[in-house]
């Protein structure tokens, strides 16, 4: 993708692009019209490229990095308790987030243990 496509296209990061969630998020994003993937975090292989460390993913070249930098969207596949830890920062450096996790689907944190 050049760089004027991204400039029509919502810059997008996965966050913790390398679990099942994650796999599944860059396998729908990779040919979405309306994304750019610009970033993909994940625990170890930094440097190395999506399609490097997942073949099935041929056409996802973006490397592997620590942290978001560019994205405006951020789609977030952490555990619960790394979600709460990590999406009020991203939302306070004014990035949209879209959390899988279930880390902020109750208002009262003491009902997670019943559901």
């Amino acid at each position: 993708m050049t760089a004027e496509d991204r400039a029509s296209h919502i810059t997008t990061a996965v966050l913790s692009g390398t679990g099942y969630g994650g796999v599944e998020l860059l396998r729908l994003l990779r040919a979405h019209p309306a994304f750019a993937l610009v970033e993909v975090t994940a625990r170890s292989g930094q440097g190395q490229r999506v399609c490097e460390v997942f073949p099935q993913l041929p056409d996802v070249t973006v490397a592997l990095s620590e942290r978001v930098e560019r994205a405006e969207l951020v789609f977030v596949a952490l555990p619960d308790h790394a979600a709460v830890a990590v999406v009020p920062q991203l939302l306070a450096d004014g990035r949209r987030v879209v959390d899988l996790s279930a880390g902020f689907r109750l208002r009262d944190p003491a009902l997670y243990p019943e559901w």
